[in-house]
């Protein structure tokens, strides 16, 4: 039992005892699972990547100071609005980022890591 994958393939014989299904069929269907975790994850971490470079640079233009009507600069106030929603949009952008990183590069480049961590979280 010094090897990962015997360690692996022992759980996966247990589990599929318990339920009743070949092993032989489990196990693709785990790590495929896995696969599909994985990129939606890392799908999730672009699209947050993109929504904070879009509102990074668009907020930069909403604070850039006018003229108001008096000559002087400053922030036009329908931009405040326009600003706490970009700053919200950025802070959930980062929490999506920072739930689905790490799960999702481990499901992507070591599933077998992540089928048995998803196994021992299941019988917790």
């Amino acid at each position: 039992m010094n090897n990962f994958g015997e360690q692996i393939n022992l759980i996966i014989n247990n589990i599929s005892q318990k339920i009743g299904v070949a092993a032989d069929k489990l196990y693709p269907a785990l790590r495929t699972q896995a696969r599909i975790d994985g990129i939606t994850g890392t799908t999730w971490c672009l699209i947050s990547l993109i929504i904070i470079i879009i509102t990074t640079v668009k907020l930069t233009k909403w604070l850039k100071p006018e003229k108001d009507r008096y000559g002087e600069k400053c922030i036009p106030v329908s931009n405040y609005s326009k600003i706490t929603i970009g700053t919200c949009l950025i802070i959930v952008a980062v929490f999506i980022i920072g739930i689905n990183f790490n799960s999702s590069i481990t499901a992507l480049f070591n599933p077998d890591w992540y089928i048995v961590n998803k196994i021992i979280q299941q019988l917790k």
